[in-house]
């Protein structure tokens, strides 16, 4: 097994929660239903932007490696629950460039393979250990 990353957050007595991804620093809140103040992403909020993300990343790998001209690339993302967990995520993606029609199946598949999007349909195994 390879290590992908290593992430360290800190919430130091209250919110927000400080994120380190390798030097970068970002905070993120939690739902006021949480205790947060829901004036910054929150975990969810996160973990959308990452799925979508990753397929706008896909995307752009795909049109760089091919040497295709791309004005932008615009994503949503919206997940609907039922109990406690996201049921289903809901991603699109707006390519504005110049993408050859017969080009559009190959990219459309690439896009699909994007690591996280497969690693949530794939249901990675998640583990955690609490120290007091």
């Amino acid at each position: 097994m390879i290590l992908l990353g290593n992430v360290k957050l800190t919430l130091n007595g209250d919110y927000p929660i400080h994120v380190d991804i390798d030097g970068i620093k970002v905070d993120m809140d939690a739902p006021e239903t949480l205790g947060g103040g829901a004036s910054l992403p929150n975990p969810t909020d996160w973990f959308l932007a990452s799925v979508a993300a990753c397929k706008i990343a896909y995307a752009m790998g795909f049109i760089k490696r091919r040497g295709l001209t791309v004005n932008s690339i615009t994503a949503t993302a919206e997940a609907c629950k039922s109990t406690s967990q996201c049921e289903s995520i809901d991603v699109k993606l707006a390519i504005d460039g110049d993408i050859p029609e017969e080009m559009r199946p190959a990219l459309d598949k690439f896009i699909s393979a994007c690591f996280v999007g497969q690693t949530v349909k794939n249901g990675a195994k998640v583990t955690f250990e609490v120290t007091y």
